[in-house]
């Protein structure tokens, strides 16, 4: 996103949507419509909204610079599917592909 900025032919905000886009898009079905992807982004960004139960992030933000650098092992943390079923962050993972942690706000 800095990059993004620093050559000032988009912001940080394009940046996002893109990646909200791609990620959206790819967990779909193959052949699945723009109108599903839009749907799929709209879901990912009132996530919180339409599950405060699960959404630990919101009530108890306790955000930190941590340690955790690219090339390193990844946490397994708790996660909730769009459906609100629980999951981790390693439990659906495909180990012949890399895992991407994409995290932020658009507020």
């Amino acid at each position: 996103m800095e990059e993004a900025e620093r050559r000032g032919t988009s912001d940080w905000i394009e940046v996002a949507t893109a990646v909200q886009r791609r990620v959206a898009r790819e967990s779909l079905p193959a052949g699945a419509s723009e109108g599903d992807v839009d749907a799929r982004v709209t879901a990912m960004r009132y996530a919180a909204q339409r599950h405060p139960e699960c959404c630990h992030w919101v009530r108890f933000n306790r955000a930190r610079v941590g340690d955790l650098r690219a090339g390193r092992a990844a946490p397994d943390v708790k996660l909730w599917h769009l459906d609100g079923a629980a999951t981790s962050l390693l439990a659906d993972r495909d180990l012949s592909r890399p895992l991407v942690v994409i995290s932020g706000s658009l507020s």
